[in-house]
């Protein structure tokens, strides 16, 4: 039979796994927002450079 103690155990344990996991999702979305970001500058660049996106895609 699970005491209080075991418990306030688990649950301590799920909440520092849920604040783990909503720093991970912010980490991953700020990544994403960098990559889109670079993204658009590679086309940018690859249009000021007569380049298409495919041919970059190919190197």
């Amino acid at each position: 039979m699970a005491t209080k103690d075991d418990i306030r155990r688990l649950e301590s344990l799920i909440d520092g796994y849920a604040a783990k996991l909503d720093t991970y999702a912010a980490e991953m979305a700020a990544m994403q927002h960098k990559i889109d970001r670079l993204e658009r500058m590679i086309d940018y660049l690859a249009k000021k450079a007569g380049v298409s996106r495919t041919v970059l895609e190919s190197l």
